[in-house]
């Protein structure tokens, strides 16, 4: 299986199916390691009574802690990915608010046309970080990139009238804006390696096999219960790498209150005219 199956089979079946497979899988191999615990019984049942009987606790113990090991290390792995993304998208967030704000310095028509661009991109970017559709997904990525292209077109038509301080701020922190989507779009794409995700089920299986093998059939209860919590236990690893998916995603809460914060305060609010129309208060 190359690197694009393994990415097909992970992040695009459906999670419950995907926990189903893995727990058959387990079971199927638990199953194998018992039939050929019985066949060696059946073939040589003196040898299988005398040999290795004191040495199992310790192939079980050494298999299941060295599984246990590898489970926690990825992980960490991807508890890392997740909450660079989670910092990724408040950043972000950041960055337009501040954009947005300084947009509001520019005369018009350019003040109107950046935050109309920028009202429209949070909703881009909430959109797209909310979607499990791939095909939307895409085509939320292609209306960013050309959202993009035009926020910086608006921008040099902005600062062309004025070079100074403020002109140099805002372009830095449009700069931002983008650089900021295009390290969220590379922290969504960089998962934990397929290739740890293969091996670790592939040793998840020989362990399952293992304990087939030397637990036998008298303590089946228990050995599916260790393979439903191992199942279980490797569903949450791939949940958490998994960013537009299952139930542990990173909270949009800094993009909702950015957007809540732009639908209270429209471009109008921060012309001057605006506040001079306001009725004084009353003494």
């Amino acid at each position: 299986m190359n690197v694009s199956a393994i990415q097909l089979f992970f992040f695009h079946t459906p999670m419950w199916l995907l926990s189903l497979a893995t727990f058959v899988a387990l079971s199927l191999a638990y199953a194998t390691g018992n039939w050929f615990r019985r066949r060696r019984k059946r073939a040589k049942p003196a040898e299988a009574e005398e040999d290795g009987t004191d040495y199992d606790g310790y192939i079980v113990s050494g298999s299941v802690g060295l599984l246990a090991l590898l489970l926690g290390f990825t992980f960490g792995l991807a508890v890392d990915r997740f909450d660079s993304r989670r910092a990724l998208m408040v950043a972000e967030s950041n960055a337009i608010g501040t954009t947005y704000l300084r947009a509001q310095t520019f005369a018009e028509p350019y003040r109107d046309e950046l935050s109309r661009l920028l009202t429209k991109y949070v909703d881009v970017r909430l959109t797209l970080a909310r979607s499990t559709d791939l095909n939307q997904m895409k085509a939320l990525l292609a209306e960013s990139d050309a959202l993009h292209a035009s926020m910086w077109t608006a921008t040099v038509a902005a600062i062309a009238p004025q070079r100074d301080d403020v002109a140099s701020s805002f372009m830095e922190s449009m700069n931002e804006t983008i650089d900021d989507a295009a390290a969220r779009k590379a922290a969504r794409l960089a998962h934990v390696p397929q290739r740890v995700f293969a091996v670790l089920f592939a040793y998840m299986l020989i362990t399952s096999g293992i304990l087939g093998f030397v637990v036998g059939e008298m303590r089946r209860v228990t050995a599916a219960t260790l393979l439903a919590l191992t199942t279980v236990s490797y569903m949450m690893i791939v949940d958490i790498d998994s960013p537009n998916r299952g139930g542990v995603r990173e909270s949009q809460e800094a993009m909702s209150d950015l957007k809540a914060f732009i639908a209270a305060h429209p471009s109008a609010s921060f012309h001057p005219a605006a506040n001079l129309a306001l009725p004084a208060p009353r003494p």
